[in-house]
């Protein structure tokens, strides 16, 4: 699902309470963020295939070779949330505008995505101070205008996180890439709606569980780990629109332990506009990880 997911690191901090300690260095650290796609760095085990060579070569809609049901799934999933591949192929960028509501306050936010793997979000903070979250495709960055003017390298843990949602699209596109597995585990219920439930097992071993409607085929849930504090965490998308044939959902909501964190309300998305790889970049002058 085409969305926008924060995730704090320490579900139980106060982001108010954060923003409001001049005595303290600001800890927005402690948030990253992710779209609902795939990527992750490994640690001690060989890093995966980058995702720009895989998008190079591999069809994102290939179903050939899964199992008849799974396949059935996958390719309604696809006809229903991109349209076709000609559509899903004239996306090249995307622009979000929204905020990030939580019980004390609701912060504005800009984010960027642009094919195959290319992130930046800016939450924009009081007293004209931002918090800037980037990944290039290679290098994964922040920059904190209230404790540095210079960039900063993501903490490991934190990327695996940060840039595991990188790519443009969705953790079910290229279920051929080698590494990658989808099961399609059965038939559940997610509140009201009755929905299949997959799971995602990723190149570097992270998994995914997804749950789709099963008369739209919109993904309305997500859950996986958190690689920093080991929460499962429970990511459900609403109030979905259909945006240059693209389906995307416009709010989404983060629980943790049936307490929900925080939830994410799109104001504006806008496709192929003004987006580069530059802006992905690290500022120059400062040194990649």
């Amino acid at each position: 699902m085409l969305s926008i997911r924060f995730i704090f690191s320490n579900k139980r901090q106060s982001l108010l309470g954060l923003l409001i300690r001049a005595s303290q260095p600001f800890l927005l650290s402690t948030l990253t963020l992710t779209l609902t796609l795939t990527l992750t760095l490994g640690a001690a085990e060989p890093e995966p295939e980058p995702e720009s060579a895989r998008a190079a070569t591999l069809d994102p809609f290939d179903t050939s070779g899964l199992d008849t049901r799974l396949a059935n799934v996958l390719r309604n999933y696809y006809r229903q949330n991109f349209t076709d591949a000609e559509t899903w192929g004239r996306i090249e960028s995307i622009r979000y505008d929204g905020h990030l509501h939580l019980a004390e306050a609701a912060i504005p936010f800009s984010a960027f995505k642009r094919k195959p793997d290319l992130m930046r979000v800016t939450l924009n903070l009081p007293h004209n101070q931002r918090l800037t979250l980037a990944y290039d495709g290679q290098d994964a960055w922040r920059l904190d205008t209230r404790r540095s003017a210079l960039a900063q390298d993501v903490p490991e843990a934190e990327v695996l996180n940060f840039i595991r949602d990188a790519p443009t699209g969705s953790h079910l596109l290229f279920p051929r890439q080698p590494g990658k597995q989808i099961e399609l585990l059965g038939i559940t219920d997610v509140g009201d709606a009755r929905v299949y439930e997959l799971r995602i097992t990723l190149p570097d071993g992270q998994i995914i569980r997804s749950y789709l409607d099963r008369v739209s085929f919109a993904e309305i849930q997500q859950i996986a780990f958190n690689n920093v504090s080991g929460d499962e965490e429970v990511t459900t998308f609403s109030n979905f629109r259909r945006i240059e044939g693209i389906r995307i959902a416009f709010v989404t909501t983060l629980h943790i332990d049936g307490q929900q964190i925080h939830q994410s309300r799109l104001s504006g998305v806008k496709v192929n506009q003004g987006v580069f790889p530059w802006m992905f970049s690290r500022p120059a002058g400062e040194p990649p990880r």
